[in-house]
């Protein structure tokens, strides 16, 4: 029985070292390499703690070495990190398992009454108390690694640890009121360690279904982004066939003008020539673009958004330069782009007076993008702005969209709301 306790406690030790390790590294071998890569080292580290070879029983600190240094390996085979990062991250996990398992040996007494040699001697009241301090210690990377790792669109990390802690919390404070009928008898019952250990399998679960309900609920916040851009991207391609049919026929009417012109110089109407021309380029100014940036993708969605805008009565003013040499993804600019505008549109279509949008895409040292519009008051959150449409959870993508995009390009952003004006900021770097 005691090898099966001591093997049970590597074995959540090994756990937590792993969730640790995600929080701070990068994985780089697959879910069941890495598995098979622990699970080796949990039978090297149980082997060393029970072999009965003499210098080990002298000398107790060469067992932690051996099982430091095979954790330090084991790390170097699934996350490859530096060696100062992988001592460090093995010292530290050493450091704070053990200081927990003091804690609750100490804290355990304490509560229930005992010394510490009194409570050793209840041989599964002990064992109880220490299994409860490694999973409070599992649960602690848990939700570390949840919070270093936290991908959701939306979710604020501090709810959802929340909701992760407060069973685990209401399990040690039944636990302790269990363990306080104990404290003058012998030591615990079979029947109170069954139920200890099916409480923390039920926390467990409790954990694995909460972390699944959270990765759908992300999953489905990505297929909303996905099927948004999907239709951004259709919206784009149908403006850029619009545009190539328009080019199609501009070119060919422009065969026919040729033609006609070099008649009439021809025959010498040079007055006829003259205003056929004057009426040529009347026509052709209003086919001129209202933004050219040399970049057809972003000339095609601030042209569209552009004469969306027109066709609502919102002014629009745009400051570009050359952005010919930009090299940054085209679907995440259409989604970018496409999101910050209609966002504007939206809020300036809700302004009684005036309704203005000024956009500026600078391509210098870096890409510096702002949107300036009319818009009424708001209300900033740490997670962005709360989307005013009904239902909630089929919208309010745009902004988180729009972050996400940035925080892969590593840009700077600011959001400022003043004297009705609704400004968005971003410097993103890039490579020209």
């Amino acid at each position: 029985m005691e090898y099966a306790v001591s093997l049970f406690w590597i074995g959540i030790e090994l756990l937590s070292l792993y969730f640790l390790s995600r929080s701070f590294l990068v994985e780089y071998t697959g879910r069941k390499k890495s598995f098979l890569f622990f699970t080796l080292c949990w039978i090297v580290v149980f082997t060393v703690n029970i072999l009965k070879i003499p210098v080990l029983e002298q000398y107790g600190f060469l067992r932690k070495l051996l099982s430091l240094g095979s954790c330090a390996l084991v790390l170097f085979f699934c996350f490859r990190p530096k060696w100062y990062e992988n001592l460090l991250l093995v010292s530290l996990f050493f450091f704070i398992l053990a200081a927990i398992d003091t804690a609750m040996v100490f804290g355990a007494s304490f509560a229930l009454g005992l010394s510490v040699s009194e409570l050793v001697w209840k041989k599964w009241l002990y064992v109880m108390v220490v299994t409860v301090g490694k999973c409070l210690i599992l649960l602690l990377f848990f939700l570390i690694e949840q919070h270093r790792n936290r991908q959701t669109l939306q979710s604020v990390p501090g709810k959802s640890i929340l909701r992760m802690t407060v069973f685990p919390v209401a399990s040690v404070l039944m636990l302790y009121f269990i363990y306080e009928n104990y404290k003058t008898q012998e030591d615990l019952s079979a029947s109170t360690v069954v139920f200890t250990m099916v409480l923390v399998v039920a926390n467990a679960a409790v954990l694995v279904t909460l972390r699944n309900m959270e990765r759908n609920a992300r999953t489905e916040q990505e297929l909303a982004l996905l099927h948004q851009s999907m239709a951004l991207q259709r919206d784009n391609i149908h403006s850029l066939e619009q545009s190539y049919r328009a080019q199609r026929s501009a070119t060919h009417e422009y065969n026919h003008q040729l033609q006609t012109l070099s008649e009439l110089l021809e025959r010498e109407e040079i007055p006829a020539a003259k205003a056929y021309l004057s009426e040529l380029q009347k026509k052709q100014s209003e086919r001129i673009f209202a933004v050219n940036t040399h970049h057809p993708v972003v000339d095609v969605v601030l042209n569209e958004k552009y004469r969306i805008a027109e066709e609502k009565g919102i002014d629009v003013h745009f400051r570009v330069n050359d952005l010919s040499s930009l090299a940054l993804p085209t679907d995440a600019l259409v989604v970018l782009l496409s999101n910050l505008l209609d966002n504007a549109i939206e809020a300036c279509e809700k302004v009684s007076g005036e309704r203005r949008i000024d956009c500026s895409l600078l391509l210098e040292e870096c890409l510096y993008l702002s949107v300036r519009n009319s818009s009424l008051p708001v209300t900033f959150r740490k997670e962005g702005i709360a989307t005013t449409k009904t239902p909630a959870s089929e919208h309010g993508f745009g902004l988180p969209a729009i972050r996400r995009i940035l925080k892969e390009w590593n840009a700077e952003t600011a959001m400022q709301y003043q004297d009705g004006c609704f400004s968005f900021v971003a410097e993103i770097p890039v490579s020209c």
